[in-house]
């Protein structure tokens, strides 16, 4: 699909540091004083859809599949589990509990999106990575209730999540919802929209300064597994 995002100047993609990075996004800032979301992905080649949407999981043939997968995922866990009230509100839990589902996870923090831009996997490792900077108006923010989170085709943008874990608090998070869940978000044509290029050569020079700022594996994922993946990280890069 092309690419209809408007890329802020970058004077050297191949020397990207943090106080570029945020000079970059400051310059976002002035044109766009309104929201702002944003989102990290290791690989810029990558579309920009749920994971219920991605190949090898999405059927075009049975597009509402992740639903029906859904639900027998609650049926199951149903009397093992507490579960939320509203069906959103389900999903947003069957979501961050690895369930390929039709939301999309975004942040308001630029700097969380960075993390999440170079945190690699073997495939990842060396590709360039970018962050997704897309400005909302205030009416196309939607608290989506139980009735009409999948009535209508389309992306919706609900920013209504921050009870539903301490991850979603800690990544100052908000999702998209997109019906079928195969619908990238550029099909939206967001020309005020940004894309910042992460050079895969500076991916672990950016951790290393997002570290001393904070935003690393352990405060944006509060729980025994986040900490040990910063332990993990730590021990690698020669951390104490």
């Amino acid at each position: 699909m092309t690419n209809n995002y408007q890329k802020p100047i970058q004077e050297d993609e191949d020397c990207l540091t943090l106080a570029k990075f945020i000079d970059i996004i400051n310059l976002f800032f002035s044109k766009h004083n309104g929201k702002n979301f944003f989102r990290g992905q290791p690989d810029k080649s990558y579309p920009i859809i749920p994971s219920a949407g991605r190949d090898g999981v999405f059927n075009k043939d049975k597009p509402d599949n992740d639903l029906e997968m859904f639900d027998n995922w609650i049926n199951i866990l149903k009397s093992k589990t507490n579960f939320p009230n509203s069906k959103f509100e389900k999903l947003l839990f069957a979501q961050h509990h690895g369930l390929h589902t039709r939301l999309l996870d975004w942040t308001t923090n630029p700097l969380v999106a960075l993390f999440f831009a170079c945190i690699s996997n073997e495939k990842e490792i060396n590709k360039d990575g970018h962050v997704i900077c897309y400005p909302i108006k205030q009416t196309e923010i939607l608290n989506i209730d139980d009735e009409g989170v999948f009535e209508k085709d389309g992306i919706f943008f609900n920013a209504n999540i921050m009870g539903v874990s301490q991850r979603v608090l800690s990544q100052e998070g908000f999702v998209t919802i997109h019906n079928p869940p195969n619908v990238d978000i550029r099909s939206l044509n967001p020309q005020d929209a940004n894309e910042i290029i992460i050079p895969m050569l500076h991916k672990e020079k950016l951790l290393s300064e997002l570290d001393r700022f904070g935003i690393n594996y352990g405060s944006l994922f509060p729980d025994l597994e986040g900490y040990t993946k910063y332990c993990n990280w730590a021990m690698k890069n020669g951390l104490s």
